[in-house]
Formats: structure tokens, sequence, C-alpha cells
């Protein structure tokens, strides 16, 4: 089930790609916004189909969403808010051929200005397994996630860079200070662009090509360095007020899809 965790990491990484770290939607001066309600992810290498639903409040809040594996297995999580709309705790079951498995949980803090600051995840037994410490610029974009295991040590990080439009243009991933990969960013028309992943030695990894609309990304296409098609992503919305939608952000997309099941 860890594995299958990793996987909805990957698949999101790949769909929502860096507008995660982007400032939200409903701080801006739109009347409207769009949120995602579905992600579907069909990946030939496990020749898995991979649903993600989301399910949101009356008032634009997402209150639950869930992971589906083919229909053999899945994950579904719960959101509570604090006074400010901010997720303040996630939790999550597994499940597998419809039996429970495991569960978890992770609890949010955050900066003066609303930006993610620090999660702490759970595993099953209320331990501590992990936090993640986050980092922002001046314009509100991530520029550091970095992870500590349950003794504090840093075991993880991956930092973002961008140009002088705002724009995402790399992603660097480590694992105990060894560089991982790196993500370069290439924009190749007004609504697509193309994302390169190298690993350390800086050989060409995989490949994939992104369609955006209304500033979101609406399908993925991924291929291997042989060229091979390794996934298809495509993601639905649906539009909402800037008042409905209250504090709908995209840091709460990566709240419930950018954490590790320990």
């Amino acid at each position: 089930m860890k594995r299958t965790f990793r996987v909805l990491v990957t698949m999101l990484a790949v769909i929502i790609g860096v507008s995660f770290v982007m400032p939200a939607q409903a701080a801006s001066k739109k009347k409207t916004v769009y949120v995602m309600t579905k992600a579907v992810v069909t990946d030939y290498e496990s020749e898995d189909t991979y649903a993600y639903n989301i399910s949101y409040k009356k008032n634009g809040l997402i209150s639950k969403s869930s992971l589906s594996i083919s229909g053999w297995a899945g994950i579904s999580f719960k959101f509570k808010y604090n006074g400010k709309s901010q997720i303040k705790k996630q939790t999550n079951k597994q499940y597998f051929l419809g039996t429970k498995v495991g569960s978890g949980s992770a609890k949010f803090t955050y900066t003066k200005k609303g930006y993610l600051k620090k999660s702490t995840l759970y595993n099953r037994k209320g331990k501590k397994a992990a936090t993640h410490k986050y980092s922002w610029n001046s314009n509100g974009q991530q520029t550091a996630d970095r992870k500590y295991n349950s003794k504090g040590k840093l075991v993880e990080a991956t930092y973002y860079t961008y140009d002088k439009n705002g724009q995402c243009t790399s992603r660097r991933e480590y694992e105990n200070g060894s560089l991982v990969c790196r993500v370069i960013y290439k924009n190749t028309g007004a609504n697509s662009d193309m994302m390169l992943k190298y690993d350390s030695s800086g050989n060409l990894q995989e490949k994939t090509y992104r369609t955006f609309k209304h500033g979101d990304v609406v399908s993925a296409t991924s291929y291997d360095a042989d060229g091979f098609k390794t996934s298809v992503s495509k993601c639905y919305y649906k539009k909402v007020s800037t008042k409905k939608a209250g504090k709908v952000t995209r840091q709460q997309e990566s709240i419930f899809g950018f954490l590790e099941i320990e």
C-alpha cells in the first residue's frame, strides 16, 4: 500500500505539477475559480487505472477525497479545518480488496500570511512518523519542501526555482543529501508545457507533455527515455464563485495529495 500511495504522489506531481505551489486562486480578484473534482490516470507500466475523486462542502472547502486503483485497492481521506478555513488535520484509511489494511493522519500549521509552514505525519498507532517543513518566497511561491524522519534527521528535500515572470523552471529532489533527480519545465505554447526529468547523472528518464485550461492542467502524457508511452492523465474541474470557494487553495490540493503513509 505504501507503493500505491507513492504512485498517487507521482501521479499528482505530473497532473498538478508545480501549480500546487502557486498562490491561491481565491486570493486573486477573480469572481470565479476552478476546483478539481476528478483525476484519472492510465498507467501503462502497471496496467492499472487510478481514479482520484474530490468532494467539497457547500462553502467550497474540501470535505473528503478518495483514490481507487482498478477497483482492487484504495485510500480515503477526510479533513478538518481551523477558524481560518485552513486544513488543520487529515485522516486516511487504506483498503485492499474491500478490507481496511491501514490508516494514518497528519496535522498542519501555517505562517501569518496563510502559507503552509509544517505538516506532521502520524502512523496508525498515533506515533509521529515524519515532518515536512515548507519555504515560500515573497511572491507566495513554494521554494522548498524538507522532510525529516521521526528522529528529526533531514531525509528528503525538494527545491523549486522560478523565472522573472513567476513561472517555475526547475525542481530538484534529494534523498539523504544526494541528488536523485532534476525536472526542467519548458513552455511549448500558450496552453501547454513539457516536463523533462533527469537522473542524478543527467540522463533523461521521462518526458511529460501537459495541456492547460483556465490555468490548470487538463491532460498529461508521459514517455520514458526510449519514447514509449508510460501514462496518460486527465483532470476534471468545476467552476465556483470566489465567495463560495472560501479558502480553497492549491495548498489544500498539496495537503491531501503530497503526503506519505508511513
